[in-house]
Formats: structure tokens, sequence, C-alpha cells
């Protein structure tokens, strides 16, 4: 299992957001910002939430570990790279048209409900989970798609960001098992025996690493963890409309960065679509918002289509200027209307380390958080980012 050999790897679950930023000037090695510093407000438990002490405990140790390998793999470089997903193939523009028809009345909330508008422009980044940003585009990966709803009224940051990967479920069930791994990464030993006391996450993550992705625009994605939607909990999946028959095979010669080129090439002749879903949970028991390793059954509770998401033909995906504009853009879960927040314990160590480890990458690269309010990149209030 040559994923064994990359500490960060296996982190890239918890991780699956956008943070990273680019910078030409140099940094001094020893400039290391201290994430810890940062303090997050829990929101209250609901809906079958559990938050203790032990958890606030757990998420503190998983920061500090996270921060400490990430100054390490850092070591002085000028830029500060994301510590999971450092790849992105590309950020694209879209639109995402809801139609919440499919739910029931108190389940339309948010940028699903009557009042909302019904149609959103968006930015798009796909990305490989693998924090070693060098790595081919054909060796097994997770591959993720961030969605960044812009204008959305009443959001914590203006954007309602879907952050989504491969795989129907997580890999870790809680904080308690969470911060056990990050301790079992510090060696190959005590990683392969973790790994062999849990079969759940092995099995997760082999399955995730071994799909084979030939297009970014022709893999179907999911939330993974839970989330509220006014009173009920749900997952969401974002779904290729290219038929599965249709989707692009791994070349035989793949080049090093070929999922950047097909995600270019292919929106420079045509169009590509998603449909949206949502799955409602019908079984707290079954289907638990305090363990993220076990998948929905569908036939319990099928998904249910909630919107399209057009991503129409574009070019300048592989420029220079865009590829920066991608790299700085941040996505993160906690970015949402409050009756459609992250649940979990899981998701509130999300909370915690997203928002700490965002402020000491912009902070360290020199970047400033800035979230687009329209198609137009490097322009106005973003071209900043672009730099």
């Amino acid at each position: 299992m040559t994923f064994i050999n990359n500490k960060f790897f296996l982190a890239t679950f918890l991780m699956v957001t956008a943070l990273a930023c680019t910078n030409d000037t140099k940094k001094n090695p020893d400039n290391r910002i201290p994430a810890s510093t940062v303090t997050v407000v829990q929101p209250k438990t609901e809906l079958n939430e559990s938050w203790t002490q032990d958890d606030v405990n757990n998420s503190n140790g998983i920061l500090s570990i996270i921060e400490e390998t990430l100054d390490k793999s850092t070591n002085g470089d000028p830029v500060m790279k994301r510590d999971a997903h450092p790849k992105h193939h590309g950020c694209v523009q879209a639109s995402v048209e809801m139609d919440a028809s499919a739910l029931s009345n108190d389940q339309q909330v948010g940028v699903f409900s009557k009042t909302a508008p019904k149609k959103y422009e968006a930015w798009i980044r796909f990305s490989n989970g693998n924090p070693n940003f060098k790595k081919a585009d054909a060796d097994g990966d997770v591959r993720g798609m961030a969605i960044k709803l812009m204008n959305v009224t009443g959001s914590t940051s203006g954007s309602q960001d879907f952050l989504l990967m491969n795989s129907k479920s997580f890999f870790i069930k809680d904080s308690k098992e969470y911060v056990d791994f990050m301790k079992a990464t510090e060696g190959n030993l005590s990683l392969l025996w973790f790994l062999a006391t849990h079969g759940r996450t092995r099995n997760v993550i082999l399955a995730a690493q071994g799909m084979k992705v030939g297009n970014p625009l022709h893999v179907d994605y999911f939330s993974a963890t839970p989330y509220k939607l006014g009173n009920k909990v749900v997952k969401y999946s974002a779904r290729s409309c290219t038929p599965s028959d249709k989707r692009d095979s791994i070349p035989k010669n793949p080049s090093h960065n070929f999922l950047h080129e097909r995600l270019a090439n292919t929106l420079k002749e045509s169009e590509a679509c998603f449909d949206f879903y949502a799955q409602v949970s019908v079984d707290a028991r079954k289907m638990p918002v305090e363990d993220p390793t076990v998948e929905w059954d569908e036939s319990l509770s099928p998904y249910k289509k909630i919107g399209r998401i057009t991503i129409p033909k574009q070019t300048g995906v592989d420029t220079a200027e865009q590829m920066k504009f991608c790299e700085n853009l941040s996505f993160d879960p906690w970015h949402t209307l409050p009756e459609q927040r992250p649940l979990g314990a899981i998701n509130r160590v999300r909370l915690q380390v997203y928002t700490a480890i965002s402020k000491k990458r912009h902070d360290y690269n020199s970047v400033p958080q800035i979230e687009p309010k329209s198609l137009s990149a490097c322009t106005g209030d973003t071209e900043v980012l672009c730099k």
C-alpha cells in the first residue's frame, strides 16, 4: 500500500477543501504562525449530535499535529501549500439551477427555499487529494469537487460551499478515532497496525483510491459527511451527466497532469453538467449523524434530484492567471447558511481545523481571504488572487 509512505495522504478526507494561496515573496523558515491561536465558537448540538470535552481535546490534538506537520512540509518554502488536496486540475465557471420540488416543504430551506434565487453563479474546483502535489494524475488517489455558490444572502462568508469527493462514506468514525489515526502516522508500523485494526477505514481508503478516473467531469462525487437541511439530516451528491459507457478512460500513456489537460480541453469543445442530489436520513440508527463511515442505504432513502450544475463551454481554465486564482480560492463546508450547516463531530473538528489552518496559510503567503462575487476571475477585488 503505497499511501503508507505519505504521512498526510489519509488525512485528505478530513480536509477536503481549498485553502491554498500563492506568493512569490521568500519567507523566513522560522516564521511559523500558530494556528492554535485561532478560536471558533461551536454551534449548539442538535439533530442527534454529540460534542463533549473529550471531543474538544481530540480536536485540539488533531489541529496541533496537522499544524506541526504542515510547518515541517513547508520547511521555509515561499508558499505554504494545502495540507490536503493541494493539486487542482482547474477552477471552472458554472451555474447551479435549483429545483427542490422533490423535497418536503420543511426541507426547502436555505438555497433550496422557495424564496431563494432559482439559479446561482458558481466556481467549481477539481482536485487530487494527495498532499504530495507532485504526484502524477494517473496514480491512485482521492478526487475532489468543491462547489462555491456566490452571493448567498445570510451565509457566514457570502457563499455556500459544498465539498465533495469520490467516496460515499468518510474514512474516520469520530474524533477519538481520528486523533488515534493522526498519532499513528508518526511511524509506518503504528500506521499499519491502525489500518489492520480499523477495517472500515482501510476499505474506504482503498475503494476511493482504486477508482479509475479519466476526466474530472466524468466522476460522481459525494459529501460523505452529514448536513442539516431545516429539521432534517442529509448527505449530498453531484453525479456526472455523462453516461457510464461514455466516460473517458485513463489514456495508455498519460501525461503527468492529464486530468488538468482533459478538463481544459473538454470544456474548450463542449459544456458539461452534473445532477445535484440530496439523500435524507429516515432512520437515525441506520443513518447516523455521528458515524460518517456508515454508507446510507439508498433502498431506505433514495437520492432525490434537487438541482442541475451546468459548466458551460469555456476557455481560460489552463491559463497561468486562472490557475493562480484557483490556487488562492478558499472552500470550506462552514461557508454556509445556518439552516444548512455541517453536522457531527467530524465536521465540528473541520470547523476548528479549517478556520485555523486557512488563516495560518493565508497569513504565511501574504494573500488575503477573498470570496469571489462574479465569474470574472482576476478582475476587481479578486485581482490580487492571480498575482
